[in-house]
């Protein structure tokens, strides 16, 4: 199913890459499709451990002006010999998010407010919820043909037998450097909000909010045209320095219609 979702995507992506364009939309952290625009993502990441594999689904679509709707589903291979959950294949969650554009006149300054709910799944246990992850978040930024710089909050709660609040904030931006290059990047520094730990998303990462991490993401798209791109990046938690956690690697694929 992943490998025809995949293909799908891709050819989607090859059949436009023709068209021009000046700048570019769907990549930029404070993306959103506009009222009847559809959009989809699809991204594999891993890190330099290499024993853990995830493959993502993304889709949104603009349903008005200011609001839109948005999906997300994952699953992971763990090739450890402690693999999570003790299956090496996982269906990882399933999320749907509402976003609102509260700030945007036609000029450069922009704003966002969105939230999200998702189902963390153990597969080898017919599909039992792990925990339920709430987010909260906020992105306010300045956006002109060259470049973009936005900050960003976003609160999160996981809930299951105990419940969970942390916090991360920080800045993202992206550059371009021609026609259909441009960088992307960013820094959070993440915060707990009550007693208990609380997980980062990364399923593999082990990156709690008590070591108050500081994650750094640095990556490249390549614009096929305006509405789709391929892009790499990697990112880190550097909180107790470059050679100690592993580096997350990661790719995505992105269109919109």
């Amino acid at each position: 199913m992943m490998k025809k979702i995949a293909l799908t995507s891709l050819f989607a992506v090859v059949a436009v890459s023709a068209a021009n364009a000046a700048t570019f939309n769907i990549g930029n952290p404070m993306y959103r499709p506009d009222r009847g625009d559809f959009y989809s993502e699809l991204s594999f990441r891993t890190n330099s451990d290499l024993e853990q594999y995830q493959a993502g689904l993304e889709m949104g679509y603009g349903f008005y002006d200011w609001w839109s709707v948005s999906v997300k589903t994952a699953g992971s291979y763990d090739s450890s010999d402690e693999p999570r959950f003790g299956t090496k294949w996982n269906w990882d969650y399933v999320s749907a998010g509402l976003n609102y554009r509260w700030f945007d006149y036609g000029n450069e300054w922009k704003g966002d407010i969105y939230g999200a709910v998702a189902q963390n799944y153990n597969a080898r246990d017919d599909m039992t919820v792990t925990y339920y992850n709430w987010t909260v978040g906020t992105r306010y930024g300045y956006v002109v043909d060259g470049w973009s710089l936005n900050a960003v909050a976003e609160a999160h709660n996981v809930s299951m037998d105990k419940e969970a609040w942390g916090m991360d904030a920080g800045l993202e931006g992206q550059v371009w450097l021609g026609k259909h290059l441009n960088i992307v990047g960013g820094a959070t520094y993440g915060f707990k909000l009550n007693n208990y730990y609380i997980a980062d998303d990364l399923f593999f990462a082990n990156e709690y909010y008590d070591d108050n991490p500081i994650n750094v993401k640095l990556g490249v798209n390549y614009n096929l045209c305006r509405n789709s791109y391929i892009g790499v990046y990697g990112a880190k938690n550097v909180r107790k320095g470059f050679n100690v956690a592993p580096v997350e690697f990661g790719a995505k694929i992105g269109i919109q219609f």
